[in-house]
């Protein structure tokens, strides 16, 4: 593992992310290792799946393990993971729309936790103009007003947060977002209301984006377990046990591919198994109009390679028959290819064998 983790930072590209599922068995270990090659400080955090519904075997007695981990790194420090698939139920909430997409309005109070004690510097008050309806400044804690917009009505308010509570964010970027356009007041239910718009794209920042929390099922979007994985391959091929498989369900893959690639990127998996990335990537171009493109690699281990993974990739491509239902085929292409050793000593029959 040491050796192919050194080889996949240097093919990573600066603003990559690289994804490793693993179970409790060597958690520990990944995490070590990867800290020494990738930097502890590259460290996104672990994601929890729920891989399975039931109890897993009679051999576990104290313990069922139904979920496993997925390592989260960067080659550099850039940014957040966000997620872009958001369920039916919940686009509906995001009901506005401007020149950068469809977003909702969110509240802009703190935590219960984080009260006025615990965060001096979050417990200020925006001075609202209410004649000409904008935000022209704040005012402190200990009652110093700071005032950005010298141009305005002598109807000024102040607006607090009620109670303990504070603000989500200081009024430096309170002011900044302000003048993007992204904080809105309101007047509704006898008082001041002010919010964030909260976009349904992927966004700058750790306020005004959708920021992929750790437990998988907690991001609105429905993530199977490795059953779904084996329906779906039952689905392309027919009847056929994939069990002992253990494919990932491609709603999961779909949504690490979505959190960190453009819709120019390339992805790798380098255990490329039953190809369940390969096809998270088709759809997701097949949604966005996309042009990602794939590399698959595997050791054709049981002919996986050439019985199921290059197949699947193949008639999800061209379309397939499931269940007495034509499965109309996703666009793109595929090639294929193999590799070999070749011995190290430089005589001309390697030299010839190599090229």
């Amino acid at each position: 593992m040491n050796k192919r983790l050194l080889l996949a930072k240097s093919l990573l590209s600066n603003t990559g992310v690289i994804f490793i599922s693993i179970d409790k068995n060597e958690f520990a270990q990944l995490k070590m290792l990867c800290d020494e090659i990738f930097g502890e400080k590259n460290y996104f955090g672990s994601l929890i799946w729920k891989k399975r519904g039931g109890i897993g075997s009679f051999s576990e007695k104290n313990l069922t393990e139904n979920h496993e981990y997925i390592l989260a790194y960067r080659k550099m420090k850039n940014g957040f993971l966000y997620h872009n698939i958001v369920g039916e139920s919940r686009k509906k909430e995001f009901k506005f729309e401007d020149k950068k997409g469809q977003y909702r309005w969110m509240g802009l109070y703190g935590p219960s936790q984080q009260t006025k004690e615990r965060r001096p510097n979050l417990d200020y008050a925006i001075i609202y103009d209410e004649k000409n309806k904008k935000v022209v400044g704040f005012e402190t804690a200990k009652k110093e007003r700071i005032i950005f917009d010298e141009n305005h009505s002598s109807k000024l308010v102040e607006i607090r947060a009620e109670g303990k509570a504070t603000w989500l964010i200081g009024k430096d970027i309170m002011e900044k977002y302000y003048k993007k356009g992204l904080i809105g007041v309101s007047f509704e239910k006898d008082k001041y209301q002010v919010k964030i718009k909260n976009y349904y794209f992927k966004d700058s920042g750790n306020i005004n984006g959708t920021i992929l929390k750790s437990i998988l099922s907690d991001n609105d979007v429905e993530i199977g377990m490795n059953s779904e994985g084996t329906k779906q391959l039952r689905n392309i091929f027919g009847s056929a046990d994939y069990d002992e498989m253990r494919p990932k369900p491609l709603s999961l893959i779909k949504l690490l591919v979505s959190v960190r690639t453009d819709k120019n990127s390339t992805v790798l998996d380098f255990f490329a198994g039953t190809g369940t990335t390969g096809n998270a990537v088709l759809q997701l171009n097949n949604e966005d109009g996309g042009t990602r493109k794939f590399i698959l690699c595997t050791n054709n281990e049981n002919n996986i390679c050439l019985e199921v993974c290059y197949p699947r990739i193949d008639k999800v491509i061209r379309g397939y028959k499931s269940a007495d239902k034509k499965i109309e085929g996703l666009r793109g292409n595929l090639k294929y290819f193999k590799t070999d050793f070749v011995d190290a000593n430089p005589t001309d029959r390697n030299k010839k064998k190599l090229v």
